[in-house]
């Protein structure tokens, strides 16, 4: 039985990778959403438009946040993926160091 783990440094890039790429992606569907949402607001008056613009406008400010929290978790998944093979490289200069 194994007392450890196993991290892939190669995997984990490529995830964040992922991760970004369609965090971009809905970025920009979400910018389109807002971009359609002006466009229509033009066209459409009366107390129903302000209840959806304002519960679309509500939407739109939680979903900014939640890819800016998403955003800052691949920060720290990237920063810590960094930390982890500096340390492995230091592990493995002094493994390397060791007269036998």
């Amino acid at each position: 039985m194994a007392n450890g783990f196993l991290v892939d440094m190669d995997v984990l890039q490529q995830v964040t990778r992922e991760m970004d790429e369609s965090i971009h992606k809905f970025a920009e569907y979400m910018k389109t959403a807002y971009d359609s949402m002006q466009v229509l607001n033009t066209k459409w008056k009366g107390p129903a438009n302000e209840t959806f613009r304002l519960n679309f406008t509500m939407d739109y400010i939680m979903t900014e946040f939640d890819i800016h929290r998403m955003r800052a978790m691949i920060n720290k998944i990237e920063t810590a993926r960094g930390r982890y093979r500096a340390s492995e490289d230091e592990v493995l200069a002094e493994v390397n160091h060791i007269q036998i």
